[in-house]
């Protein structure tokens, strides 16, 4: 299913994010740092770097790099896909969709939610040249297309149980998954700079904790109260995972354990951890009635980018797009 989930997108034009095209309404940019116009709204070459820096980052993180031979190409497509959203944008404003400031806020709450502290945050704006006020804007304008999108085309998009049964039949391979392990676990921390003195008082802990359990405390209940992991506000869950997903010791323990029974102390990079296993999946093809609703929002996100790219085709037609890139 993970190469199935890879293509669920929501049309790419509704879902750019934040950080790559930065509306820009100035009439005074010049025709230097303008790529192209729309219906006599400019698309800024900042815009555009933006736009570039973006997907090569995420063409960096698959693992995958730009030659130099291949910029043009890459400038041009997201060129065109800057000249779509505008397209989709000034339609939004003429069906007179709009969006409350408490919304904007809301999504504000999110954005900064995903940043682990305030000191990080300015940094990261500051690097990109960002204010909260020209990040708000974007925001309000992509969720103004997102609603324009919504309200247009969502109720024409159906998908039958005939498709969602022959995408399957005809895919079972993306639906194979690897053996996996559902577990718990109790983390007391040692930083790998710490001295052989902080070392051993962690493992002297770990090891109380371990008499604690093998005397029948509960796990989840000790994983509350003293594990020093992000999970211990879920009783030290850590759902299920495949090979690959944790760090190697303790992937090698988590999938040596039986169901039901608790690790001795295992030594990770981030310190002493205890395990609790408690399912296991063996390798199996999830069945068609556990994978059918992701298969019906995989092609319904497929036939509404369908729906939206034609529409913007349409709406090009009587658009006036200059386009200066060379």
């Amino acid at each position: 299913m993970k190469t199935l989930i890879k293509c669920a997108f929501i049309c790419c034009l509704c879902m750019i994010p934040v950080f790559s095209i930065a509306p820009v309404t100035q009439a005074s940019k010049t025709s230097e740092t303008t790529v192209a116009i729309v219906n006599g709204t400019p698309i800024s070459r900042d815009m555009l770097d933006k736009g570039i820096d973006q997907r090569r980052s995420r063409l960096a993180a698959q693992g995958q790099q730009v030659d130099p031979s291949q910029l043009s190409a890459l400038e041009k497509q997201v060129l065109e896909e800057l000249i779509d959203g505008e397209i989709l944008y000034q339609e939004s404003i003429k069906k007179s969709i709009t969006i409350s400031d408490a919304e904007v806020n809301e999504q504000w709450v999110q954005f900064k939610s995903r940043f682990p502290d305030q000191a990080t945050f300015d940094q990261a704006l500051t690097q990109r040249g960002l204010t909260e006020s020209s990040i708000k804007a974007q925001m309000r304008r992509q969720m103004q297309v997102q609603k324009y999108v919504t309200s247009e085309f969502v109720h024409q998009i159906s998908v039958p149980d005939t498709e969602t049964r022959a995408f399957y039949d005809q895919n079972k391979q993306l639906f194979q998954e690897p053996e996996s392990v559902k577990a718990s676990h109790i983390l007391i921390n040692v930083e790998p700079a710490d001295d052989t003195a902080a070392d051993a008082k962690a493992f002297k802990k770990i090891q109380d904790l371990k008499k604690k359990l093998d005397a029948g405390e509960n796990f989840a209940a000790l994983a509350t109260a003293e594990s020093e992991g992000p999970s211990s506000v879920r009783g030290g869950s850590l759902g299920s995972f495949r090979r690959g997903q944790m760090v190697k010791p303790f992937e090698d323990k988590a999938f040596s354990l039986e169901v039901g029974e608790v690790s001795d102390p295992v030594k990770t990079r981030f310190g002493y951890h205890l395990i609790l296993v408690e399912d296991r999946r063996p390798p199996r093809t999830a069945p068609y009635e556990e994978s059918q609703e992701r298969i019906r929002q995989v092609l319904s996100q497929q036939k509404l980018q369908e729906v939206v790219l034609s529409h913007i085709e349409s709406a090009k037609k009587t658009s006036k797009i200059e386009r200066m890139l060379k």
